[in-house]
């Protein structure tokens, strides 16, 4: 486990052997993101189908 730029924990989570980040970001529920600018949730342009 390492610290982030504002000393928070940054860590991999695994549930049943899956990456629990990429299952997320597969339902549309979360986003890549590499440290860079980053726009907003409503700026962006996809349909929410878990509504």
């Amino acid at each position: 486990m390492k610290r982030g730029k504002y000393f928070r924990l940054i860590a991999d989570v695994y549930v049943d052997g899956k990456s629990l980040s990429k299952e997320l970001i597969s339902l549309g529920l979360a986003r890549p993101y590499d440290g860079g600018h980053r726009d907003g949730w409503c700026s962006t342009n996809t349909k929410d189908k878990h509504l």
